[in-house]
């Protein structure tokens, strides 16, 4: 009955008190059967980060990670349950840093309020900037195979009537972030 994810999310963030944190699309089939296991692993020896995707990127322009130039990572989607398609970045060396990550899932090992004023589809970049201006590392774990599949190819949706407005709240927000001023001194 939440009126948006990210509420849902905060609300959630603030009942529980794990130390570890997962937010997963609910298309997810978990893959990988170590996959508490290898998330608790990979927070305990890169304690500098703070959040973690399965597929990532440097933060584009636009806000859409996937159309970056260089995507670390693999996810794998299906249309019935059976047969995994991956959608393959270059594979991180036991991890990789990224600016952007899926949003189809999450793990945080830090608590950062999710932000209610951006649409849906810019739900995870505003997080990712939340993060990175408190200087917390995202990553991408190194993974032969992929950790999740999903009913459903992550995407943004930019045919929706919101996407535009959307994505002119999410600049004008994290605008400093994503594109910070540059001076040069000559």
């Amino acid at each position: 009955n939440s009126p948006s994810k990210a509420a849902s999310y905060n609300e959630g963030m603030q009942q529980i008190n794990g130390e570890i944190k997962l937010y997963i699309d609910e298309s997810a089939i978990i893959v990988n059967k170590n996959i508490l296991k290898d998330i608790v692993r990979f927070f305990e020896t890169n304690p500098e980060d703070k959040m973690l995707g399965l597929f990532g990127s440097e933060m584009p322009i636009n806000g859409d990670y996937s159309e970056s130039q260089n995507c670390y990572g693999i996810y794998g989607y299906t249309q019935n349950g059976k047969n995994i398609n991956c959608n393959l970045g270059k594979k991180a060396i036991w991890k990789q840093n990224v600016t952007c990550i899926d949003g189809m899932f999450v793990a945080t090992s830090s608590d950062i309020e999710w932000d209610d004023s951006v649409g849906e589809e810019f739900l995870i970049a505003a997080q990712c900037c939340r993060f990175r201006e408190k200087h917390y590392g995202i990553s991408v774990p190194m993974q032969d195979m992929p950790w999740c599949a999903y009913y459903k190819k992550s995407s943004y949706n930019e045919q929706s009537n919101d996407f535009k407005k959307d994505r002119l709240k999410f600049f004008d927000k994290y605008k400093k972030i994503i594109q910070p001023l540059v001076s040069i001194l000559i």
